[in-house]
């Protein structure tokens, strides 16, 4: 025998011994949960190539949970289900059963974040996302009087301002107005939004292209750069961002963004008293700083890490949010009818205050319907911090009994929303588009669009603020369609809403392409 026969051989010895030693650890792992079926796949969704394809019994995709909603609970009969990878081998749970999601939501300790998933998002520094246990502690203590009933009014305020020179300085007299996109309205609005409310830093439709002395970019160019491309920030390493000119912007937008942040808080650090000021970063400061902080003051980093996220997170839920609304409201005209006669009888011919909103409820049940029927964060990733046993309901009609479902310490623990919204034992015809579930009784626990528990989301009202002003000046002076197109002139109404509501899991759930026409009242 050869030294190359030889080697080859060994090899072969080797390799069968770990497949089979692997084997011998995925039926180990299998049998150890109890309950329900377990389905078994290679690779695990931690793996990069698992999110990019599906590969049936290989690898399932990023979008897996967003496609298959409440199709896999069905099959099982049950509101949770399990995958098992081989590699690495561990054990995956799903679950859209309203009790065991607030369990998991509400008991930190036995359900931690896996903090190395959202590592990324500390690109700019230490914050409320990335950390965990008496960390997260302070920065939540510190963070949550920042989003106060005056930095909601200045939202309603700036939203206001923002969205009426949109009307007088760009759409003007037209009597109509395409949108190829839902979002390329919804996303700089959001923008703007959030750079008064967030920044203290105003922004218009029509902002300076010249950038101050010593920067190659403006505040606005890198805002619109950071969050325009913050998939890449967040998967493309440090190394990488010279490769291309898209990225060379990126990298040189990160750089001053973070500059023009650090910038503002050294000055507002050196004043006393901002008394006129109530953005985020000024009454994070002033939180941070107070007499009545029992925790460490943020560092300047941390300061500038916390308002990374809140504009990573907020300005992209928000714009999606508006973008679907906007969308399912072009579908239903009926509905779209109703919300107008709702916001004229209360504000008539007027623009909303703070003090509307309210009054609004109609509004804000349209735009929960949306976040229920396209949820923003798909699942929400938890670690089993031990073994655990959750009772799930059953997915029948008339049975009313519970599953006991058990898995190991160390698996995944994935709060599925969209399976929680497609649910249709709480939600009758899930499916569809129905802003009336939000105006009576509606069971809270099972809407899942802004998390629940102590990590609930922190800024929902600053989002809802918005999103209620939004639509409430929109619908109130333009009627919004679906832009036509001849080649899409006979398609029925189902293949119309697949194809305007096609949608992709990135940072949060994102629409392809939602092409509007607003057509003044």
């Amino acid at each position: 025998m050869t030294l190359t026969s030889l080697a080859v051989a060994l090899f072969a010895i080797l390799s069968t011994v770990a497949i089979l030693k692997r084997i011998r650890e995925v039926i180990r792992l299998k049998n150890s949960i109890k309950g329900i079926p377990v389905r078994i796949v290679l690779l695990s969704y931690r793996r990069t190539i698992a999110n990019i394809l599906y590969i049936p019994y290989i690898c399932l995709g990023i979008n897996y949970p967003w496609i298959h909603k409440f199709d896999d609970y069905e099959r099982n009969g049950c509101t949770a289900h399990v995958i098992v990878s081989v590699t690495p081998c561990h054990a995956t749970l799903y679950v859209a059963d309203t009790e065991a999601i607030k369990e998991i939501s509400t008991y930190r300790p036995k359900f931690p974040k896996r903090t190395e998933t959202y590592r990324s998002m500390g690109l700019f520094g230490q914050n409320i996302v990335v950390s965990e246990g008496e960390e997260w502690k302070r920065q939540r203590k510190i963070a949550a009087p920042a989003f106060s009933e005056k930095n909601n009014k200045l939202v309603c305020t700036a939203t206001v301002n923002i969205i009426n020179e949109l009307f007088q300085n760009i759409w003007g007299d037209k009597q109509e107005i395409i949108v190829e996109h839902g979002a390329h309205l919804t996303i700089p609005i959001a923008l703007m939004v959030l750079s008064v409310a967030g920044f203290g830093n105003p922004m218009t439709w029509e902002a300076d292209t010249t950038p101050p002395p010593g920067h190659k970019l403006t505040f606005a160019q890198c805002l619109h750069s950071v969050t325009n491309d913050v998939i890449l920030n967040l998967t493309v390493p440090t190394w990488a961002l010279g490769l291309t000119e898209r990225l060379r912007t990126l990298r040189t937008a990160n750089k001053e963004l973070k500059e023009f942040i650090l910038a503002v808080v050294e000055e507002r650090r050196t004043k006393q008293k901002h008394d006129d000021r109530w953005d985020l970063l000024t009454n994070l400061i002033d939180a941070s700083e107070a007499d009545d902080n029992e925790y460490a003051k943020l560092s300047n980093s941390e300061l500038v890490g916390n308002i990374f996220v809140y504009l990573v997170a907020g300005h992209e839920t928000t714009a999606h949010g508006l973008c679907y609304t906007l969308g399912l409201l072009a579908l239903h005209p009926e509905e779209q009818e109703k919300l107008h006669d709702h916001i004229k009888s209360v504000l008539g011919d007027r623009d909303p205050v703070y003090e509307d909103l309210n009054s609004l409820p109609r509004v804000l049940a349209c735009f929960y319907e949306s976040i229920r029927l396209f949820q923003p964060a798909i699942v929400i990733p938890r670690v089993a911090a031990q073994d655990t046993t959750f009772h799930v309901s059953s997915t029948k009609d008339d049975d009313d009994t519970t599953t006991a479902v058990t898995v190991p310490k160390g698996s995944d623990i994935l709060a599925h929303s969209v399976g929680l919204h497609y649910n249709p034992k709480i939600w009758p015809e899930p499916e569809k588009f129905k802003p009336e579930r939000f105006l009576g009784a509606w069971n809270r626990d099972a809407f899942f669009s802004f998390s629940s528990g102590p990590r609930a989301c922190i800024g929902r009202k600053f989002g809802e603020t918005e999103a209620v002003t939004v639509l409430a000046m929109l619908i109130s002076r333009y009627k919004v369609e679906i832009k036509p197109e001849p080649q899409f002139a006979n398609e029925s109404f189902n293949e119309r809403y697949n194809r305007i509501f096609k949608s992709n899991s990135m940072v949060t759930l994102t629409p392809d392409l939602v092409p509007l026409v607003f057509k003044r009242r």
